[in-house]
């Protein structure tokens, strides 16, 4: 596999809930990333060049952080378990900024004509351990958060690890750290 890069909105405050769930279901592996929302995956491969994160800083930077709930558990088709966040439409034009930037890298590879914006908490097990995972979610939630800032990471080739390469901060103003709904620009 080749290198790979991603920009994610981590969530911290799932990490307690993500861990003791599937701990409870014997998912004991540690996670390659933290927490998140991926805002554009595939990305671009490391190395990143300073006219790119220049690029991507100035873009995060006009669009102001916000408040969400992860308050609903889902699937796709039972193979992978998620949280989805409310409101969903600020990690949407997170991803839509982020491909008007850069076209050449389509979220999931233009594999989809929607993103569902998620929060992946199990992936790839049998149906009893999907179906449980689900269950213990659903008495942990809502998780109340707020993003604030993306981060970009990356891998050298599939073997290595990720790698933080840097954090962007969203803005501090326009959106007022609410989920009012009020409706945020692309860059």
């Amino acid at each position: 596999m080749s290198p790979d890069g991603a920009l994610i909105v981590p969530i911290p405050l799932a990490e307690p809930v993500i861990v003791d769930v599937r701990g409870q279901l014997g998912l004991t592996e540690e996670l390659e990333l933290p927490p998140h929302i991926s805002v554009l995956y595939p990305f671009a491969p490391p190395p990143y060049d300073e006219s790119m994160l220049d690029d991507l800083s100035q873009c995060f930077l006009s669009i102001p952080r916000f408040d969400f709930a992860l308050s609903s558990v889902n699937s796709f088709d039972w193979r992978v378990i998620y949280l989805s966040p409310d409101p969903e439409g600020p990690f949407a034009t997170l991803t839509k900024s982020v491909e008007g930037m850069f076209p050449e890298y389509p979220a999931y590879g233009g594999a989809f004509a929607s993103v569902i914006p998620h929060l992946t908490v199990v992936e790839d097990e049998s149906r009893r351990i999907m179906k449980r995972a689900a269950r213990r979610l659903r008495a942990a939630i809502p998780i109340q958060a707020t993003a604030s800032s993306v981060l970009l990471v990356g891998r050298a080739s599939a073997e290595a690890p990720w790698t933080t390469y840097r954090e962007f901060e969203l803005a501090e103003s326009g959106y007022g750290g609410t989920s009012s709904g009020a409706s945020i620009e692309p860059c």
